[in-house]
């Protein structure tokens, strides 16, 4: 695994609406354990982020062996929605336990509510699930796959559709791509409400 950073600017019709970043960092830890850290945040900015603020933040943690999540984080602040909360997952005891927060003041928080949840394989909680997608090779149009992935206390199969082939021209120069949608049950760092596309460079002959 190498570094990583992606940073994409967020527009609204034709309204600056904020930026977001994608980084992977390989040589990270979680707790005493070795692991893979993806961070995903967003902040609203321009005029459109002044009628709709935005400020998230999802912290992921992979083995680096298996690519089996570790812990998610997640503080998310969408307009008069705050989401706190934490999944760390024990695959030796088949157990993922999810902590919800509240904030108790500056940036002090106190955990509310702990549930758990039976697991059985490795999952990808869904920030992991991103770049999972991106280990699916060969794809066909046309075609699907499913993701093991675990959001909002519930395991399940998250259904990538393959769409189609589409040749892209950005600011780096013109590829060939696959256009891939996934379909969570959920949202977060994929919103179920809408339609998220990705466009996927096609694997080198």
């Amino acid at each position: 695994y190498e570094k990583e950073e992606l940073v994409y600017s967020l527009s609204w019709w034709i309204l600056g609406a904020g930026e977001a970043a994608l980084t992977l960092d390989p040589n990270a830890s979680y707790g005493a354990r070795p692991s893979l850290h993806l961070t995903y945040i967003v902040k609203s900015g321009g005029l459109a982020g002044k009628f709709f603020k935005v400020n998230d933040r999802i912290d992921s943690y992979l083995d680096p062996a298996t690519g089996c999540s570790i812990a998610i984080e997640k503080r998310l602040q969408e307009g008069k929605r705050v989401e706190d909360r934490l999944v760390e997952f024990d695959y030796a005891s088949g157990e993922a336990t999810t902590t919800r927060y509240e904030t108790t003041g500056g940036s002090g928080r106190k955990p509310v509510e702990t549930g758990k949840t039976a697991i059985t394989e490795c999952l990808n909680d869904i920030l992991a699930a991103l770049y999972a997608i991106r280990s699916y090779w060969p794809l066909v149009a046309g075609s699907s796959f499913e993701v093991p992935t675990f959001d909002r206390g519930e395991a399940y199969s998250m259904t990538v559709q393959v769409l189609k082939k589409e040749s892209v021209s950005i600011g780096l120069g013109r590829f060939d791509t696959f256009v891939v949608e996934p379909q969570p049950r959920f949202g977060g760092a994929f919103q179920k409400k809408g339609r998220l596309r990705i466009w996927l460079q096609d694997a080198p002959a």
